[in-house]
């Protein structure tokens, strides 16, 4: 994630619904339409979060389609204000590049799943990193989440968790169930993980930071 140049010291961080870009992340996968999404790949969306909080200067740097890249784009320009970042008191604008990666399985009873993303715009200044890498972490989570056998069962389950200071996985919390133990299952694949993870860094140090994974399920009906 691109920023400006800020002293951390004078920067209040702009806020979505009272948090961050976790808050912003979990209005991101519940807004998206993924039948629109009909290629695997990554989407590199930029946009501007201005003095008064709107979403303005929205560009996509790389996309795998247009459908894709329009869907996001019109996700981008829905949304809600945020509360701007402010430097010594005075709102400044913040310039935010957010990856999104899709992956789309034709076989039944299987999850797509995009990318986890809470980096703090303003005063993080190192990013977490997943044991092995996002692609190895994915792999883990589709190998071991097992979607309930209900045929016609469809939409996204989202969990979100806390990667500690120390690395460890914890405060797990349900967004959004389909029902039928879809959600308990996430959870479980993720404390079954075992591995910890490198924390975020803040002015040197390690800091708790949020994730929030959506898997989607597709279950043909009988």
């Amino acid at each position: 994630m691109d920023t400006e140049d800020v002293n951390p010291a004078d920067v209040i961080e702009a806020k979505f619904n009272g948090g961050g870009l976790d808050k912003f992340n979990e209005y991101i996968h519940q807004e998206l339409d993924l039948s629109k999404i009909t290629k695997s790949g990554k989407i590199v969306a930029s946009f501007t979060i201005n003095q008064v909080g709107e979403i303005k200067n929205i560009r996509i740097l790389e996309f795998s389609n247009v459908e894709s890249a329009s869907e996001i784009i019109r996700v981008l320009q829905k949304a809600p204000k945020w509360e701007p970042a402010k430097r010594s008191g005075k709102p400044f604008n913040v310039d935010i590049k957010w990856p999104f990666t899709f992956t789309i399985n034709s076989a039944p009873n299987t999850s797509e799943i995009q990318n986890p993303v809470s980096e703090n715009p303003v005063s993080i200044e190192n990013k977490k990193k997943i044991p092995g890498g996002l692609h190895e972490f994915y792999k883990f989570v589709r190998e071991n989440y097992h979607a309930p056998d209900v045929p016609g069962l469809n939409g996204k389950v989202i969990v979100s968790f806390v990667v500690n200071e120390d690395g460890s996985l914890s405060d797990y919390k349900i967004i959004n169930d389909l029902g039928y133990g879809s959600a308990k299952e996430l959870i479980r694949v993720l404390k079954s993980s075992g591995k910890k993870w490198s924390p975020a860094v803040k002015d040197g140090k390690p800091v708790k930071s949020t994730l929030t994974l959506p898997i989607r399920i597709n279950i043909p009906r009988d």
